[in-house]
């Protein structure tokens, strides 16, 4: 082979590889001991971060990036959930083995565990007051507790395949729950029990978020779009399909607590913000396992992705490239 072609093709090989050498180089923001991240939680304002780090829970400090307190010494397998109390009093952490933890984040000292589970636990969520907790697991069933007895109220089995997810209406009115079995149930929080079961899905529904103003809530999963479901007080839901956005799995979905935007990512990195006008895309080139938005109340964007190969990534949004439509 010509000489000079040769060197043309080893700067060319180089070129390509140096954004990722120094993706990959840089330190990061949020350090961990475990390179695959498969959960994290925010406060409510967004002050502190906590991270499913192995079978240990980090939090850190967003001012200063800081480790500031470690939940250490109840799980013995691997932690696959986080949620965070909207008065950031409790945390709930599920792992592998099924087992949950209820945690004060006062003391740092476990509350309580259920053992209810006989599956990896997948999501978790406590209720805006602070009374329920919900889980959802790979043995297909929903489990709901009441935090002031520390007991189970009821076990759902609404499903017929993993339990992907489970989230809280920001009213605390539902509990809705997305599952491999391309169901959606809308669960009553005044009966507690199923209004609804929806199954117009035929693909893994993974994630599931409530926007803002808890009117609507948004589903994502393996077709690469997400659905937008309006529910009424009575709990009729309407579903609107989107366009198709990614071409690969959409693994998860966060919304603003303030804002009509939200965020999702997918199985190759790619990573959308979705505001009203416009999109800002960017790629990290590994799984993205969870996703969230920061809240901050001058607006700024900040993305922080747990993932599957880079730890906590985190993300200025003014680095991300910007589609209006």
């Amino acid at each position: 082979m010509n000489k000079n072609i040769l060197t043309h093709i080893t700067v060319l090989s180089l070129l390509l590889l140096l954004p990722v050498i120094f993706t990959y180089a840089n330190p990061p923001a949020f350090p961990t001991e475990n390179k695959i991240i498969f959960d994290a939680a925010l406060s409510k304002h967004g002050q502190v971060l906590f991270v499913a780090d192995g079978t240990d829970i980090k939090a850190f400090s967003f001012d200063d990036r800081n480790l500031i307190r470690e939940f250490s010494n109840e799980h013995t397998s691997q932690i696959m959930s986080l949620s965070v109390s909207a008065d950031s009093t409790l945390m709930a952490s599920g792992d592998r083995d099924g087992k949950l933890v209820l945690h004060c984040m006062k003391s740092g000292r476990s509350l309580h565990t259920f053992t209810v589970h006989e599956g990896i636990i997948m999501g978790t969520d406590i209720s805006p007051d602070s009374k329920f907790l919900a889980s959802a697991s790979t043995d297909n069933n929903i489990v709901l507790y009441d935090l002031s007895k520390m007991e189970v109220i009821e076990v759902f089995r609404v499903h017929a395949d993993h339990v992907m997810s489970v989230t809280f209406s920001p009213d605390g009115r539902w509990l809705i729950s997305a599952g491999a079995d391309g169901k959606i149930a809308v669960i009553d929080m005044k009966t507690k029990k199923p209004r609804r079961v929806m199954e117009d899905l035929n693909f893994f529904i993974r994630d599931v978020a409530f926007l803002h103003h808890g009117q609507s809530f948004i589903t994502v999963g393996d077709d690469g779009r997400y659905y937008t479901w309006r529910i009424t007080g009575m709990g009729n839901v309407q579903m609107a399909r989107s366009p198709r956005v990614m071409r690969h799995w959409i693994t998860s979905i966060n919304h603003s607590t303030m804002d009509p935007v939200f965020v999702i990512a997918n199985t190759r990195g790619r990573i959308i913000v979705m505001a009203q006008f416009s999109q800002m895309i960017t790629n990290i080139r590994v799984p993205v396992n969870t996703i969230l938005l920061r809240p901050r109340e001058d607006r700024k964007i900040e993305v922080i992705a747990a993932t599957r190969g880079r730890g906590i990534v985190f993300i200025d949004a003014s680095d991300m490239k910007i589609r209006s439509f």
